[in-house]
């Protein structure tokens, strides 16, 4: 089958097969930077939400009372504290990188030995707080800034206090 009917399949019908044979195309497909469209998407960022600027949170774009909603959550609001605003960085804390990397906690990189790799970027973004010592040779262990949802937080918060108990 080829990969423009495969893409036109419903979920229902998409087997196990079609994944395997998309996958198969998707590999053979070479990435070309387009830059025209780059353009086009930063410039997109930029109107609808300033993200170079708006990225982080920090005490220039959020300051002392700011109500910040989360984007899954619209009604869920968090407000900046005098306690908060201290913590945060005052502005944003890169600019323009040559390289970074992008590190979470799913474990796609379990095996890989792309540690090395990692840390030599400019800026390393590590999400929802992963694991770095036993995964040194795979995930590096430079870190430039860690993001985490507040559940994480909570839960290793509570398995950390589980073990105190014990």
């Amino acid at each position: 089958m080829e990969m423009a009917s495969m893409l036109t399949l419903k979920p229902k019908r998409f087997s196990e097969n079609n994944f395997i044979e998309l996958f198969k195309a998707l590999q053979e497909c070479k990435w070309i930077q387009n830059t025209e469209e780059l353009k086009n998407l930063r410039s997109q960022l930029q109107k609808c939400c300033n993200a170079s600027q708006n990225f982080i949170v920090t005490q220039d774009n959020s300051p002392l009372g700011t109500n910040i909603s989360y984007s899954a959550e619209p009604r869920r609001i968090f407000k900046i504290t005098e306690d908060i605003v201290n913590l945060l960085p005052k502005t944003v804390p890169f600019k323009k990188l040559k390289r970074c990397s992008v590190v979470g906690n799913a474990g796609i990189l379990a095996n890989s030995s792309c540690g090395t790799e990692i840390d030599q970027a400019a800026f390393v973004f590590r999400c929802n707080l992963p694991p770095l010592i036993d995964y040194r040779q795979d995930v590096g262990t430079k870190t430039t800034i860690v993001t985490s949802n507040p559940t994480i937080i909570k839960d290793r918060i509570l398995e950390q206090n589980s073990r105190q108990c014990f």
